[in-house]
């Protein structure tokens, strides 16, 4: 339950930390920028606002709620690690839908997903139980896999090298294109990242872990339509005259994706939360089909 809110404090991070740069880089390519240029300005933005955002949110729980906060070296550093690249694989995300590699997400999210998921089974293994320290441990593997898959595949599309510049010719028009998008992101994320927070913290750990798994299933069944999406934005921003049909195939399609995952989550909430244990599927399931 603690490494469930570790984990969405991370996310509301990475979201806050973004400042619409993912969006920005999309209408600078799309407008015929060179990628370099603008990647250097966005990962050095996100980079020094996400390693700001963590420090800040993990000093403020450690004077606010000390009973809850974590005093170890390790829960911190992971925690920054994951922070960071977890906002750098926001960019990296919309820098290559702006390329037209959309599609590369599979390979970075399967190899991150494994990555993370055999560390925890090693974990289970060996240690029978662990603390959240470990665990987010083994989250924030999955993220640097991510980000590494994701430089080596910007790297062989564009021959793109990372120097960060925080220089003001290039951030400044990032951040004012981006942040607009970004507020109007903010209003439909924060609230389902705020949750799994409030439970922890003000009902019980126990509270959160069971809501997570339920949580992030339903968020597996919105991502498509959500990639779908990203990728509408970035076909308006290159071919304006066509926005009405993409719009319109952008709709129909995240429909159909969504809508079948959705089905199929409200059919199986039960086995699929069973993987996790009984007592997961008996106080989840229902969540589960609601979300």
């Amino acid at each position: 339950g603690l490494t469930a809110a570790a984990v969405s404090a991370v996310m509301i991070c990475t979201q806050l930390a973004v400042l619409g740069a993912g969006s920005a880089v999309i209408v600078a390519v799309g407008r015929g920028e060179p990628p370099a240029r603008v990647l250097d300005g966005a990962f050095a933005i996100v980079g020094l606002a996400g390693t700001a955002l963590a420090l800040g949110y993990l000093v403020l729980q450690s004077a606010l709620a000390p009973d809850t906060s974590s005093e170890s070296v390790l829960f911190w550093l992971t925690f920054l690690v994951a922070a960071v690249a977890g906002t750098v694989a926001i960019v990296l995300d919309q820098a290559l839908v702006a390329l037209g590699r959309g599609a590369t997400a599979t390979a970075r999210y399967i190899l991150g997903g494994g990555v993370s998921l055999a560390a925890a089974a090693l974990v289970a293994w060996q240690a029978q139980g662990a603390y959240a320290d470990v665990l987010m441990a083994c989250w924030a593997l999955g993220s640097i896999t991510a980000c590494a898959v994701g430089a080596v595949q910007l790297r062989r599309l564009v021959g793109y090298r990372p120097r960060p510049s925080f220089r003001s010719a290039r951030g400044l028009p990032l951040l004012s294109l981006g942040i607009p998008n970004q507020l109007l992101t903010l209003t439909e994320r924060l609230p389902g990242l705020v949750l799994p927070l409030l439970l922890a913290h003000m009902v019980a750990p126990e509270a959160a872990a069971y809501w997570y798994p339920a949580w992030m299933m339903a968020w597996a069944a919105y991502t498509a339509p959500m990639l779908m999406g990203i990728v509408q934005f970035s076909e308006g921003v290159r071919e304006p005259s066509r926005l009405v049909s993409t719009t319109w195939a952008s709709l129909r399609w995240s429909l159909a994706v969504g809508g079948l995952a959705s089905v199929v989550l409200m059919l199986f909430a039960h086995p699929l939360l069973t993987l996790l244990g009984e007592r997961y599927a008996d106080s989840s399931a229902g969540a589960l089909r609601w979300l």
